[in-house]
């Protein structure tokens, strides 16, 4: 198996290792700038004028001429996929504009998660304070003052 053949990074040499690290992250670096460059020509895609096809139906939907984008085509094939029953686009619709269900149940556990921690912190630091009281009397107790 090629598994015997492979040696570990720490029983390599400082030289090895760094040739090794500089490799990866080079390649690391060129796949975020192809993510990156696909992202932009995505953005771009869809930005497009629309077919003028597209453009008339859109029309027949109220939609402006200059809004009917290859972005504004995919968004109301997801409309008449959704109306037609597709739960997928409904979902994917709903998800878009921030109105999903499940994502507004996690944001408020989380909300409250968050509170909940702010509580836990309060009394966790008004509890130090009246240990570090007893601290001092206990201390004061020992040394034989009385002052208190």
């Amino acid at each position: 198996m090629a598994r015997k053949d492979l040696v570990p990074l720490n029983k390599r040499t400082k030289d090895e290792q760094k040739k090794i690290c500089t490799a990866g992250g080079k390649a690391s670096g060129e796949a975020r700038r192809k993510k990156r460059s696909m992202k932009a020509a995505a953005k771009i895609l869809l930005a497009m004028q629309a077919p003028e096809s597209f453009v008339k139906n859109m029309g027949k939907l109220g939609i402006d001429e200059k809004d009917a984008t290859y972005g504004m085509g995919i968004l109301v094939g997801a409309l008449q996929r959704a109306l037609a029953g597709n739960i997928n686009a409904a979902r994917y619709l709903t998800e878009l504009v921030g109105e999903d269900p499940a994502l507004k149940v996690q944001v408020g556990e989380l909300k409250l998660r968050e509170a909940e921690l702010a509580m836990r912190q309060k009394e966790a630091s008004s509890d130090s304070e009246t240990g570090k009281m007893l601290v001092d009397i206990l201390q004061k107790a020992w040394n034989g003052d009385k002052s208190e």
